[in-house]
């Protein structure tokens, strides 16, 4: 009902604008403007004629077309394709140098191997606050943990850390993470930080 009424209010509004205040309709200006036919034609414009290009053909030797190219012998072993691959990247090692100068890193990182590790419970799920704030039985790790497939199932890493002056004056922490699997939820302190 709301809805209706503003769109009636808009148009008695505009009703009332194309009125001029003697009762007479009002004189757009834009809208002569728009309606003058002119001669866009753009006379003044000069457009500038290309120069002629120079037919150039690349020479070819004496061998003819097809020695420009050769395709490369047919790989028939394992041995073989190890051999080109090794003969591939010494002809193309020049060209793949990391030739630029190193730049100056001004981040401050801590990197973070150590970690609680545990598999959700129901415990978990019913006071996931607990959870947070490292309660219930922990594993100690290192990272990267690689485990044999659970299905589907949630597992918690936990950590601290020391958040350093020098790290806030750089004006913004970042978390990086070399792999996760599927999906993660980031909390640090309690306060959820984003997910993946």
């Amino acid at each position: 009902m709301l809805v209706r009424a503003a769109v009636l209010l808009g148009m008695c509004l505009a009703a009332e604008r194309a009125l001029g205040q003697d009762g007479a309709p009002k004189v757009d200006r834009l809208a002569e403007i728009a309606a003058i036919k002119s001669d866009f034609s753009n006379r003044d414009l000069v457009e500038i004629t290309p120069p002629p290009l120079v037919r150039r053909l690349l020479p070819i030797d004496a061998n003819g077309i097809a020695a420009a190219f050769r395709p490369s012998p047919k790989l028939a072993t394992a041995a073989q394709l190890r051999a080109e691959l090794r003969r591939q990247r010494e002809l193309f090692a020049p060209y793949l140098k990391d030739l630029s100068p190193p730049l100056e890193d001004v981040r401050i990182r801590l990197p973070l191997e150590s970690f609680a590790w545990r598999i959700e419970t129901a415990e978990d799920r019913a006071n996931f606050a607990a959870t947070l704030a490292g309660q219930g039985r922990w594993q100690q790790l290192k990272i990267p943990h690689y485990g044999a497939p659970m299905g589907r199932a949630v597992t918690y890493y936990r950590t601290t850390f020391e958040v350093t002056a020098a790290m806030l004056e750089k004006g913004a922490l970042f978390v990086h993470f070399q792999g996760v699997d599927y999906k993660a939820h980031i909390f640090l302190n309690g306060a959820f930080l984003g997910s993946h």
